[in-house]
C-alpha cells in the first residue's frame, strides 16, 4: 500500500481543536482526511481510538503538503506529538489498510 498524499481524493472534514469525534466507520481500504485548523504550538497531540486497530494507519501533513509523521503500528496504539515549528492547518489522513470495516474516533488536543 502507497503512503497517501494530501492531494488523495478522500472525504475530508474540518475539526476545530481541542475535540473528540463520534465514531467514524471506515470501509475496507478507505480512507478519510481531516483538516485540523490550529496552529503547532497550540495542538498537542492527536490520537486515534479504535475499537480494532489493526489495520488503521495515520498520516500527519503540514499546510504545504509535506509529511511531518505517520503512525503505520497499531500495537501500541496510534498517535503522535506535534512539535514546536509545525504549522498549521494540518491535515490527516486515516486509512484502513484491514480486510474488514473498522470504526474509530479522532482525540486533538
Amino acid at each position: 500500500m502507497t503512503t497517501p498524499t494530501v492531494t488523495d481524493n478522500v472525504p475530508t472534514h474540518e475539526q476545530a481543536v481541542p475535540t473528540q469525534t463520534r465514531a467514524k466507520a471506515i470501509a475496507p481500504g478507505q480512507s478519510h482526511r481531516w483538516t485540523i485548523r490550529q496552529r503547532a504550538g497550540r495542538l498537542d497531540g492527536i490520537a486515534v481510538v479504535a475499537g480494532r486497530p489493526k489495520g488503521l494507519r495515520i498520516y500527519l501533513f503540514d499546510a504545504d503538503g509535506k509529511m511531518l509523521a505517520c503512525d503505520e503500528d497499531a500495537s501500541d496504539g496510534l498517535g503522535f506529538g506535534v512539535r514546536d515549528g509545525w504549522k498549521g492547518p494540518f491535515t490527516l489522513v486515516v486509512r484502513n489498510a484491514s480486510r474488514q470495516e473498522n470504526a474509530y474516533k479522532l482525540l486533538v488536543e
